[in-house]
């Protein structure tokens, strides 16, 4: 029988699953409980009851953001992360905002991340590339899983045009 992945705005109870897969994806302590707590507004992604990806989306200053997009390596290669970008962008899409940015990450060992395919996937263009972008989110406390305690890992920044006016 095939898997039916759901989707749904998070509940508490989704995040404890989010913080696991965060945790694989960018290194243990990255994302705590609490801090997950506080955020609460993320995409997931569900084989039944179970996180197997998500998105984190925000609104700032009349522009949504994508960050995060994280889908559990046994579930790659499905279309997960390319349909939570779309369902994400959806949702953004309700605010009165004009465009959605996100940055895909770059390796520092130059492996591909996904991200930036699903991006592309939903008409958003490469604006940027931002070197050392990650490098603050990282400490000795929580390094990063590639590069150590100082990282070097960058961005690529993404953007699509939402909610255009009509001009006549």
């Amino acid at each position: 029988m095939a898997t039916v992945i759901t989707y749904k705005n998070s509940e508490s109870y989704h995040l404890p699953g989010v913080v696991k897969l965060a945790d694989m994806a960018f290194g243990e302590g990255y994302l705590t409980l609490e801090l997950a707590c506080e955020i609460s507004n993320f995409l997931v992604a569900l084989d039944v009851d179970r996180v197997i990806g998500y998105a984190f989306n925000t609104v700032e200053d009349g522009v949504g953001n994508i960050s995060h997009v994280v889908v559990d390596p046994r579930y790659r290669g499905r279309g997960i992360g390319t349909e939570l970008v779309k369902r994400s962008v959806e949702i953004l899409a309700t605010y009165d905002i004009s465009r959605v940015e996100s940055q895909a990450w770059q390796r520092s060992d130059n492996r591909v991340v996904p991200l930036a395919s699903a991006l592309e996937a939903n008409g958003f263009s490469r604006i940027k590339y931002l070197p050392n972008f990650y490098n603050l989110d990282h400490s000795e406390d929580v390094p990063c899983n590639v590069c150590g305690n100082v990282c070097t890992c960058g961005a690529w920044q993404y953007e699509l045009q939402v909610n255009e006016q009509d001009t006549l």
